[in-house]
């Protein structure tokens, strides 16, 4: 699909409504995009959809795509992705570079989460200023995990933590586990389950990071509510456009929690909350 710049980023979220396996985009002066889902593409409900945020491809293309094309497709042109100021994003077929930042190696597979969206990049962000101004040690619960790269770059950051990541996508967490071998250290104290709730005691989270879709925070809102911990909860939402974050604020709000921090970059909303 080609879009103007201009609606590139909503055509772009209304494309991962369509549960996709990934999203390759690259800017062409207008917006290419290459989205991939195992299902076939329901043609006139996309277009539908498009056409309800005013989003006028200018092409779009259905065919499809064996899963080695797609893999190229991802390891074509990525480099080295910095995230914050102190980590580096390695694919993995890369040397890492002689830098100062933590590297984390990451081979994508078909999982979200490289470091290249600004979804990612803000809810690392926020991460990264919570665990080097207030060092933690205990749980941390990363919803929707992906490849990893959340969690694995948290791990770096606090030796203390330990991390319980879930997905409900099967391929997600394949390789996510890969990506946790290749990062040894980091990647012991990462432990993965296959779901679509927390299933945890209840409060045993005292942090959780969330970077879903917004229809995803509707789904998997009770059982976050359920296990994040009743003493200085702390949270971190991302995955909102510009607007889609007001619910959740509010949600969250009446329930004690504190709005921290809200960051934004290219119309993506990440929540910063505590009690």
């Amino acid at each position: 699909m080609v879009v103007t710049s201009a609606q590139a980023e909503i055509a772009q979220a209304v494309l991962w409504d369509f549960d996709l396996l990934g999203l390759e985009e690259s800017p062409k002066g207008a917006e290419f995009s290459v989205a991939v889902r195992e299902a076939p593409w329901p043609e006139a409900k996309l277009h539908e959809q498009l056409k309800s945020y005013n989003v006028t491809p200018l092409s779009l293309r259905f065919f499809p795509i064996e899963e080695e094309d797609w893999l190229a497709l991802w390891k074509e042109g990525w480099e080295p992705t910095a995230m914050g100021e102190r980590l580096l994003v390695v694919p993995a077929w890369l040397e890492p570079p002689n830098t100062k930042r933590n590297c984390v190696r990451i081979e994508p597979g078909m999982a979200f989460g490289t470091g290249t969206h600004p979804t990612t990049q803000l809810a690392y962000e926020v991460l990264e200023d919570l665990l080097v101004s207030h060092p933690r040690a205990g749980w941390m619960a990363d919803v929707g995990i992906g490849t990893g790269v959340l969690s694995l770059g948290a791990a770096m950051l606090a030796p203390g933590l330990k991390i319980f990541g879930t997905d409900y996508d099967a391929q997600a967490l394949l390789s996510c586990n890969k990506n946790l071998k290749l990062n040894p250290g980091a990647g012991d104290r990462i432990h993965l389950t296959r779901t679509l709730s927390l299933p945890c005691l209840a409060g045993a989270m005292p942090l959780i990071v969330a970077n879903v879709t917004a229809g995803e925070h509707e789904v998997l809102d009770a059982a976050i509510e359920h296990a994040l911990s009743r003493e200085h909860p702390t949270l971190i939402l991302s995955g909102f456009m510009s607007g889609q974050e007001k619910v959740a604020l509010e949600r969250w709000q009446h329930r004690g929690l504190k709005l921290q921090s809200r960051k934004e970059r290219d119309s993506w909303i990440a929540l910063h909350l505590q009690a």
